[in-house]
């Protein structure tokens, strides 16, 4: 993968996501709606009332989530903190390469299999002793874009022993195996399951 040393903006979640997010919880939400109006008598209304509110209130943010995750540059990168991502408040911080103390990727679990995960600390230079961190994963669009580029301009020697390398095209390969292993176990449950059921109902 070749990378070009000037700006490089970094994108999150793709659209497709974003919608899908958005249409679930607010599906989920008009089905809570509809709830409390056929059973306007229940004891548990506020239970439903929460429940919408909650809904509606997520399905606003995955529609108002940032596009942009950073903007990397020769000299340093710009990023949003997504701490307060819920409350729909997104700081933008700067951080300079030569103040950049760790780098550590490892792999984690996801709701949808296993993903990589890579968190990116430095020193603020603001705030003496204190730390400014960016995290990234598999599922953003630029993750692997975004692992070549810091690839290029931090020492090496920050990259923690225990983290896997940042080599985009041998995670990948790693992610791709592990998420195959996974449907393997998941299929072979299932089969276990489904022939189970037919034993003991057969």
């Amino acid at each position: 993968m070749t990378i070009s040393m000037e700006t490089m903006k970094i994108r999150g979640y793709p659209k497709w996501q974003r919608i899908y997010a958005a249409c679930a919880f607010g599906a989920a939400g008009i089905f809570f709606i509809w709830l409390l109006w056929t059973n306007p008598t229940s004891k548990n209304d506020w239970i439903g009332i929460v429940m919408v509110v909650a809904c509606f209130w997520l399905t606003a943010y995955w529609i108002r989530l940032p596009r942009i995750l950073g903007v990397l540059t020769p000299e340093g990168m710009d990023y949003i903190n997504e701490d307060l991502g819920l409350l729909f408040y997104y700081p933008w911080f700067h951080i300079d390469w030569n103040q950049v103390t760790n780098i550590q990727t490892s792999e984690q679990s996801g709701k949808g299999g296993p993903v990589m995960v890579t968190i990116l600390r430095a020193r603020d230079t603001k705030r003496p002793g204190k730390m400014r961190s960016f995290r990234i994963n598999s599922t953003n669009m630029d993750y692997y874009r975004f692992l070549s580029y810091v690839k290029t301009v931090v020492d090496p020697a920050v990259v923690e022993r225990n983290s896997l390398p940042m080599d985009p095209a041998l995670l990948r390969k790693k992610l791709l195996g592990d998420q195959k292993h996974k449907l393997a176990a998941l299929f072979l449950t299932a089969l276990i399951f489904i022939l189970f059921a037919y034993l003991v109902l057969g």
